[in-house]
């Protein structure tokens, strides 16, 4: 049977590890129900109001606090891995050794940018848009854009790392289905969105669903990263 794997492993390696204990991975998934919890309550508060918001909140203090709580969660994440031997480098798939690797991750990337984008297309022509709800303020001038950017790398390496590299492994590892662990880490993935709404929550899981299932054939996080990085960064410079 196919594991879903986001490590290096030798050929005589048959079974995936937990990397922290069972207490440790429910942490963190109430963590991510907590941060949804309040997410449903701005997304809320967005919509209720008599009318938009004129005001625009200061965005570099928001985005500093973001990138904080992302490397908090990380280091949560990485401590009991670290414990027990796993490196980041582990978790994240190895290094690339060659010119030939960085290119078939990039193309791995641009495919999995296609991929999701299509979905997210179908997702919103089945579903519609949704009311508009808490967004993070986009990036002003210079200072903005460019702590906006440091911002994405931080997210698309640390939720990658989170998710893929600890929660889908973990999950794995205690309950031996790879379909399992792959639904489930998409699932608290796009839960962890819904301050933006529940149909955003939809096509984010989905996005979480396929970068799942690039790192079972992969067995790298790098492609995923790459791809997570690039859809921020367009995000927030782009629609701005």
């Amino acid at each position: 049977m196919t594991t879903i794997n986001s490590v290096e492993r030798s050929p005589a390696e048959s079974r995936v590890t937990p990397i922290a204990p069972v207490w440790h991975t429910i942490v963190l998934v109430a963590i991510y129900l907590s941060i949804a919890v309040a997410g449903v309550l701005l997304q809320r508060q967005a919509t209720s109001g008599p009318g938009p918001v004129v005001r625009r909140p200061p965005a570099i203090p928001i985005y500093f606090t973001l990138i904080g709580a992302e490397w908090a969660i990380l280091f949560f994440v990485w401590r009991p891995a670290a414990n027990r031997g796993v490196t980041l480098r582990t978790l994240i798939g190895g290094r690339w050794k060659s010119a030939r690797d960085v290119l078939v991750d990039v193309g791995l990337a641009v495919g999995f940018l296609v991929v999701v984008q299509a979905g997210g297309f179908l997702i919103r022509h089945w579903l519609g848009r949704g009311p508009k709800g808490f967004a993070l303020p986009l990036p002003h001038g210079v200072l903005e854009s460019l702590i906006w950017v440091g911002g994405s790398v931080s997210a698309g390496f640390c939720e990658e790392i989170i998710f893929r590299g600890y929660l889908q492994r973990q999950i794995l590892a205690l309950t031996r289905n790879p379909a399992l662990a792959v639904i489930a880490q998409a699932l608290v993935f796009g839960v962890g969105h819904a301050y933006q709404g529940w149909k955003a929550v939809v096509r984010i899981a989905f996005d979480g669903f396929v970068a799942g299932l690039l790192v079972i054939w992969r067995r790298s996080l790098r492609p995923g990263i790459l791809a997570h990085v690039s859809v921020d960064i367009i995000g927030g410079l782009w629609f701005r």
